[in-house]
């Protein structure tokens, strides 16, 4: 099957635009953008496992160093994203309307307690998920330096 001769990350800004503040993105957008993430990261999980599919997605060890770029510039935004959304979590835990369903049986004191505490953990955890993030980009970072003098000869 050919190749599509649509320009892939014109489409995905299209869909998801990131720098125009007033073409706010809703809750569906964002978790259909979410799901789109992972299926380019699988699509690239396939691509590059052992075998047929990494010798033809990627022959040469240049080859590597635009992908490795984008996959370090990928995590920086998840990074920013994933704080994003502890910040978020943080506005959530001082909600009076946040409720918390594990308590539906307690008195509305009691709910709003756990349902802040609970939203504190989220933050938590999305803060640790965060600093994994950022090594990961470091990481990443590092692999693009470390590809960039590499190359096949096939003298």
């Amino acid at each position: 099957m050919p190749k599509k001769t649509v320009d892939r990350v014109e489409a995905i800004r299209e869909m998801w635009p990131n720098d125009d503040f007033t073409a706010l993105l809703d809750a569906d957008d964002l978790a259909a953008g979410a799901a789109a993430a992972r299926e380019i990261m699988r699509s690239l999980a396939t691509a590059t496992c052992v075998g047929q599919a990494r010798e033809r997605s990627l022959p040469y060890a240049a080859d590597g160093y635009d992908m490795i770029g984008g996959l370090a510039a990928a995590a920086l935004s998840e990074h920013e994203l994933i704080t994003n959304l502890a910040t978020w979590a943080d506005d959530l835990a001082i909600d009076t309307t946040l409720r918390h369903a594990g308590h539906r049986d307690t008195t509305a004191d009691i709910n709003r307690t756990h349902a802040s505490t609970t939203a504190y953990e989220l933050s938590e955890s999305l803060r640790t998920a965060a600093q994994h993030l950022a090594a990961a980009a470091a990481a990443l970072s590092t692999a693009h330096t470390k590809i960039s003098p590499l190359y096949t000869d096939e003298d």
